[in-house]
């Protein structure tokens, strides 16, 4: 008996291939851009991320461009057979009262997923504007255990909102990331005390980091709805999140005009007077090219791993992300010592593991936890036709039997 089964493999999987190159790409780009001290860093990249959708009109523009012919030859049948019965006209008001509903349905579906997205991008300028303008200092800190945060409120997110049941082999998935989970905050409380700043500032920013992980395990769900029950491509939600995210980042910058933050010399100005930073270096202008395209890449690999499988699959991709960055850090960093980089990497391959067991990408076939399984369900389902199959065609030999012995 096989202990270990493996789904087959097909052309969706190569998504997780991409994103891992794309976030290899991009943390070694993120790595080159030095930006100045200052908080305007801060408000320059959100801007850069919440831009970057727009470049989803391109690919939107080709596929309407290809649809465009086979869309008219639809529209000139439906011409040619359409009667101006009363009864078309009956249908075709009820038509577009269900099309008017589901726009409806598509607009509130954006909304929210899309409020979410912006706290996740413009919580952390919020608070540290709200340290800085009361003179509380605080330094960004890695935190290892938001990986199995993020992981975690993943599958919770995918249990509340798209209602998905957990099973034997979810719940040892649970348990393999909790008991990391353990480990790393115990790991980061000991880093975290060894880093100079005011615990107030420690605390509000692991709190935050906290809700911005949440927040995206939210706007994914919400996107798997739209996704899956209104034919919404990612490259559309990609767009219209734009319109909507760029729109509330617009209010929210607006208030910054009047609102004076201090710079890296504690010189208190608006932030918007201090940009020309940014661009004192011209490499920069090739550097935030490349991100903004690569913040695009990056969102729409995200959101067709959705499309394709779950957000519960994105957990998975989050754990794959990390490990790309990890062996920047070893190669091209040279950041990282050899005992924390195995030390790393053994945690990455089991977390990878756990979530190849609650993705059933691996079945474990002991313990009941194969039940429930989609490949068992699959093999049992196949094996029922084969058995249904089976049964019809004995009842037709023995009807052929009965009808030469009649004659």
């Amino acid at each position: 008996m096989k202990y270990f089964l493996f789904t087959k493999f097909n052309f969706d999987h190569f998504l997780f291939l991409s994103y891992f190159i794309v976030n290899t790409i991009k943390s070694i780009i993120d790595k080159l851009n030095k930006p100045t001290k200052d908080i305007i860093s801060s408000f320059h990249n959100c801007y850069l991320y919440t831009l970057s959708d727009f470049l989803s009109i391109i690919p939107i523009l080709i596929i309407k461009h290809r649809s465009k012919g086979l869309r008219n030859n639809n529209i000139k049948e439906i011409e040619e057979q359409k009667s101006e019965t009363k009864e078309d006209l009956i249908y075709n008001e009820a038509n577009i009262e269900i099309h008017n509903k589901n726009v409806n349905k598509i607009n509130k579906l954006l909304i929210i997923a899309s409020i979410p997205e912006f706290l996740a991008k413009y919580l952390h300028i919020i608070l540290f504007s709200i340290l800085r303008i009361n003179n509380i200092n605080v330094k960004t800190f890695n935190l290892n255990f938001l990986l199995i945060i993020n992981v975690v409120s993943q599958y919770i997110s995918s249990r509340i909102i798209l209602h998905s049941r957990f099973y034997r082999h979810h719940y040892l998935s649970f348990i393999i990331n909790l008991l990391f989970l353990i480990i790393l905050v115990t790991k980061d409380i000991i880093e975290i005390n060894k880093i100079d700043g005011e615990t107030v500032g420690k605390i509000l920013y692991v709190i935050s980091r906290i809700f911005v992980v949440s927040f995206y395990s939210i706007e994914d769900a919400y996107a798997k709805i739209l996704f899956s029950n209104n034919s919404f491509s990612p490259y559309e939600f990609l767009f219209y999140r734009g319109i909507l995210v760029n729109s509330m980042a617009l209010v929210f910058s607006i208030i910054f005009i009047f609102v004076e933050l201090p710079d890296e010399n504690n010189e208190n100005s608006c932030v918007f007077t201090r940009f020309w930073k940014i661009y004192e270096n011209k490499l920069n202008i090739l550097i935030y090219i490349g991100l903004l395209i690569l913040n695009f890449l990056y969102s729409v690999n995200i959101f067709f791993i959705i499309d394709r499988f779950s957000p519960s699959h994105l957990a998975m991709t989050i754990i794959i992300g990390h490990f790309g960055y990890l062996l920047n850090s070893l190669i091209i960093y040279k950041d990282i010592e050899i005992t924390e980089f195995f030390l790393r990497l053994i945690i990455y391959f089991i977390l990878i593991f756990a979530s190849c067991i609650h993705n059933e990408f691996i079945v474990l076939n002991f313990c009941k936890f194969q039940k429930h399984t989609r490949l068992i369900m699959e093999r049992e389902a196949e094996k029922d036709k084969s058995n249904f199959e089976m049964d019809i065609r004995i009842t037709e030999f023995i009807d052929n039997i009965d009808n030469d012995s009649n004659i």
